[in-house]
């Protein structure tokens, strides 16, 4: 088998995105700071791709905090980013694919996102932004202007059917058309503006291209800082980095990939510096529902807008501390549409037949992480489950869910049987697949409207054990689809305990 480079980095390239939300200069800058977001893409934790990012190491890391426990709730790009911009659930963009009708920049612009994001949440707190890379899926040379995307006071996309042409990449600068650059590499552009042996090998190199390309992003990194710290404004900046979504390659005995409810595809790197933030890690859980409202919070914007389902991250020692007993412990994760195997192998058949498409992926899931636990749940659109307990069993291989096990001693979670914690968990799962604003952040508010439990540990108390064993909902799906069709997404009605009691009387 010929590999050749351009052919892997056409598929795995991590490309970075940096935003600079840099304040206006009639502001003084000890009032204000700025903000400089940069995003790859489809970057891995869990395979140590940060490892071999020497300078993202020097110039970020050592000078500012990893959030260890930092989820994507949608595991693919372009929901993921509207996500991000948004500070909403998919479920609530209803924004699913990456290409229409259920995806893409066409979708976002349809459910009237362009007049309703972050750029402009930060014009309107006095700042002036600056976007440059790739924006969203879709976003075409076609469509470029279809409307153009509000909110930057410069722009310079990337645009596709170009974007993975890392030699031929087209970018659209302001509102002039398009322009090619034949034989340049993407990213230096943008930075000066179970599995058989031969799939197995396939997979390292596919891993080495991955690492590869990073190096572009690693320089890029360097650039930034050091462009900041030459016009003396470093040291009044966060810097945030992360990814739109995790990787995986043989995990699972997948094919290269992302798009599941696994560690290597949810959990991704979230790293920050600036002023005040503490050098370190910090193991409280975050998702990206919550980057628009810390990004809104240090420009000083509403970051308390109902709409949004996040709640900004803790980013000075003093937080974080509290954020360890306060914060909340859950994670929404969701998916819509068929799996999209990447390489050359995509996903083999019983009988052999190689397709480039796997089956319907949708699914409904919740990582919920606390000091005596660590579980993933999931409810599939086939209404089959998954459920890990990652302390024991951190790759995920054993399902102990009692649908599928064929043991009578299943492992117990929390020191209590599968059984006796699943009933919290489909409650749990009940809101959080269509909570809305605050009820994202607070889901057992939900369930215990006087605000007395805030944690899984808090509901299994023994008095709560008749109300979780009959209620009667819970996640199913009623039909499989390629979006989010709420028609389609079984019930969604439930009971809280304070109903239920008085039904009960």
């Amino acid at each position: 088998m010929v590999f050749t480079i351009r052919k892997l980095l056409a598929l795995t390239l991590a490309f970075a995105t940096w935003v600079g939300a840099i304040e206006q200069v009639a502001l003084k800058q000890s009032e204000r700071p700025n903000i400089v977001f940069i995003l790859t893409d489809d970057q891995d934790l869990h395979m140590d791709s940060l490892d071999y990012m020497p300078l993202l190491k020097k110039h970020i890391i050592d000078h500012g905090t990893f959030y260890k426990s930092h989820y994507c709730s949608t595991a693919i790009c372009c929901p993921s980013r509207v996500t991000l911009w948004t500070g909403r659930n998919a479920h609530n963009t209803n924004v699913t694919d990456v290409f229409p009708p259920y995806g893409g920049y066409p979708k976002f612009v349809a459910q009237g996102f362009n007049e309703d994001w972050l750029p402009l949440w930060l014009q309107d707190a006095g700042y002036s932004t600056y976007y440059t890379g790739k924006l969203f899926n879709s976003h075409t040379v076609e469509n470029w202007n279809s409307p153009h995307p509000s909110g930057w006071t410069s722009s310079d996309f990337l645009l596709d059917p170009y974007t993975y042409s890392y030699l031929n990449a087209t970018f659209q600068r302001n509102e002039h058309p398009p322009v090619s650059h034949e034989g340049e590499y993407s990213t230096d552009v943008l930075a000066g503006k179970a599995l058989t042996d031969e799939i197995v090998s396939y997979n390292d190199e596919f891993y080495r291209a991955r690492l590869q390309s990073l190096q572009a992003v690693d320089e890029l990194v360097e650039g930034v800082i050091s462009r900041l710290d030459g016009y003396g404004i470093l040291d009044n900046t966060y810097v945030i980095y992360t990814t739109d979504n995790g990787y995986h390659i043989s995990q699972h005995r997948l094919a290269p990939g992302k798009e599941c409810g696994f560690e290597e595809d949810i959990n991704i790197p979230l790293v920050i510096r600036g002023p005040g933030v503490p050098i370190g890690e910090a193991d409280i859980v975050s998702a990206h529902t919550d980057l628009a409202p810390t990004i809104l919070k240090l420009a000083g914007g509403d970051y308390k807008k109902p709409d949004l389902d996040g709640s900004p991250i803790p980013l000075n020692k003093k937080d974080i501390t509290r954020a360890k007993i306060e914060r909340q412990e859950h994670v929404n994760v969701e998916f819509w549409g068929r799996s999209l195997p990447e390489g050359i192998y995509k996903f083999s058949l019983d009988d052999g037949k190689i397709v480039a498409y796997g089956s319907n992926n949708t699914y409904k899931a919740l990582r919920v992480v606390g000091k005596e636990y660590n579980i993933y749940y999931s409810v599939w659109c086939t209404n089959e489950h998954e459920l890990y307990d990652l302390t024991a069993d951190p790759h995920q291989i054993n399902n102990i869910h009692p649908s599928i096990s064929s043991s009578s001693e299943l492992p117990k979670i929390f020191r209590l049987p599968p059984s006796k914690v699943l009933p919290r968990l489909d409650a749990l799962l009940m809101v959080t697949k269509s909570c809305r604003g605050a009820t994202c952040v607070d889901p057992w508010s939900v369930l215990h409207p006087r605000g007395d439990i805030k944690t899984l540990a808090d509901a299994m108390r023994v008095e709560f054990d008749d109300f979780y064993a009959s209620t009667a909902e819970k996640v199913s799906f009623d039909k499989c689809e390629l979006g989010y069709i709420l028609e389609s997404e079984g019930p969604q009605a439930l009971v809280n305990f304070d109903e239920w009691k008085e039904e009960d009387l």
